[in-house]
């Protein structure tokens, strides 16, 4: 049954880049926007015939997961989230879990603000446009300091493809223009022109031992790329679902996983990363 449609309206305008929509953020009048939408569509789609077919339907029926938690002897660790326009790019369901796991975070700005939060005991750098903010990024010394000195000092740490690329020593922006970035990885990234190793793919862990995955877990997950690396880790091997292709991607150790594949938290639970980070806060801490 149709019960509307979207018209074509010219205040409206939503352009795209090569990873997708503009955000709505780095749009002008972007609320007047969704009001005009708002206002065109209740007049050009049924809503109570929506209504009407939404009450017909089956309840959904569901069974809450049993989400572990942190141990309270540890205390509540503090994760340091990268949030700004360089680093947008994650799954909220993965925000909110790390949260009823026991978590507190902090989001802080790779972008603007000096350094690290002086409260975290975790890291987690999203993707986002960091070859956007290259120049930006490259003259936050403080920032990228930080970064990496609590790197080395053990900090635990998630890091997804934008994030991945902040770790390395240079990024190339689209110009072919390199910036020096936190230089905690060796080498540096470079734009392709073109999507490199698209889509889902499993990601069983290769080593014993590693901040998200034991060894002969896996872990579904998913890359979306333009930049590429010459070296990217060998950490896990991520395989393509239907046609079997894999390769090695990703660093990881028993405090840190660095690389292109983002990852969803409620495939595997991040109790590994969350407890590390509980005792490193206990244990060490920024200084």
């Amino acid at each position: 049954r149709v019960v509307g449609y979207v018209p074509k309206i010219k205040e409206i305008s939503w352009e795209s880049r090569h990873l997708g929509l503009i955000c709505p953020e780095e749009i002008a009048g972007f609320r007047r926007q969704i009001e005009i939408l708002a206002a065109a569509m209740e007049s050009t789609i049924d809503l109570e015939a929506l209504l009407k077919i939404a009450k017909e339907a089956k309840p959904v029926v569901w069974k809450p997961f049993a989400i572990p938690h942190v141990a309270k002897s540890q205390g509540e660790p503090v994760i340091a989230v990268a949030m700004d326009e360089a680093f947008c790019f994650y799954y909220q369901d993965n925000l909110e879990l790390l949260e009823k796991m026991g978590a507190r975070l902090c989001y802080f700005s790779p972008l603007h603000d000096k350094e690290l939060p002086k409260e975290a005991n975790g890291l987690y750098l999203g993707g986002g446009y960091p070859e956007l903010y290259g120049k930006e990024l490259s003259e936050n010394r403080s920032m990228k300091q930080s970064v990496r000195q609590a790197l080395l000092a053990g900090i635990p740490c998630i890091a997804e493809c934008g994030g991945y690329l902040y770790l390395k020593e240079w990024l190339e922006d689209q110009d072919g223009k390199a910036w020096e970035m936190a230089g905690f990885l060796k080498g540096g990234s470079f734009y392709t022109g073109k999507l490199t190793r698209f889509g889902y793919v499993t990601l069983p862990g290769r080593h014993d031992h590693t901040v998200f995955l034991e060894k002969g877990e896996t872990s579904p997950a998913h890359e979306f790329h333009y930049w590429d690396c010459e070296e990217n880790g060998d950490s896990f091997s991520a395989v393509k679902p239907i046609s079997g292709k894999h390769w090695e991607c990703g660093y990881g150790g028993e405090q840190f996983y660095a690389g292109f594949p983002h990852l969803y938290f409620y495939s595997r639970y991040p109790y590994t990363f969350l407890r590390r980070a509980a005792a490193w806060k206990e244990e060490d801490g920024l200084k």
